[in-house]
Order: structure tokens, then C-alpha cells, then sequence
């Protein structure tokens, strides 16, 4: 059976909260009426591939699943890192959906949105 996750991040945990992207994955959950199984999330920089409850996550992916991030910039900082995790999960046969769809923080989420719905959808 198909399995839903969310992935969140943040950078620092003084400065941000990752309850705020908690209650959004579980509003965007209840709002697609999908059953959110597991909230994976990570405090350090978008650059850092390293970031452990992101790659147990990916590695926890089967067929089907589905992860649910509010933006891209949450996935990676660079277009490199953003590839390979994208590649990661449709290699699983899963896919991902964004709360928001366009990253608020920098014109390279536009970028990022286009060029995902290009060579992935």
C-alpha cells in the first residue's frame, strides 16, 4: 500500500520552526484527503546532502508513495542536489508534490518549479 510522507526542513532551529511546516503538510494532507503516514525533518543547510531524516526517508520510498514538501528549497539549496533527490524518488516510483509552488525566498524556485514539471511530470 502506497505510503505519504512529508519532509520538512529548516536551517537553524533558533531562527525557524518546523512546526509551522508540520501543520501545513498535515492541512494539505487532510485537504487532498491523503493519510499522512510520517513527518521526516532535518535542522541544517539546503547544501548539506548529509541530512540523515532525509535520506532514510528516501531510502524508506517504495512504489507509489508520495512525499509531500512545502517548497523546493526545503529539498536542496542548489539545482545539483535538487536533481539527485528528485531522481531518487522517481527512481523509486514515487512522487513528490509541493504545498507551495513557487520557493518565496529567491527567483531560482520559479526556475526550479519550471524545470521540475518539464522533466518530471
Amino acid at each position: 500500500m502506497s505510503k505519504v510522507y512529508a519532509y520538512c526542513r529548516v536551517a537553524r532551529e533558533e531562527n525557524f520552526n518546523l512546526d509551522k511546516q508540520y501543520e501545513e503538510a498535515e492541512n494539505y494532507c487532510k485537504n487532498n484527503s491523503l493519510i499522512l503516514e510520517k513527518i521526516w525533518s532535518d535542522i541544517g543547510s539546503g547544501l548539506d546532502q548529509r541530512r540523515i531524516s532525509l535520506n532514510n526517508m528516501l531510502n524508506a520510498l517504495q512504489s507509489g508513495d508520495i512525499v509531500i514538501v512545502k517548497d523546493i528549497a526545503r529539498l536542496s539549496r542548489d539545482v545539483g542536489g535538487y536533481e539527485k533527490i528528485i531522481a531518487t524518488i522517481t527512481d523509486r516510483g514515487a512522487k513528490v508534490e509541493f504545498i507551495e509552488k513557487y520557493d518565496r525566498l529567491n527567483d531560482l524556485g520559479l526556475w526550479l518549479n519550471e524545470w521540475f514539471e518539464k522533466r518530471f511530470k
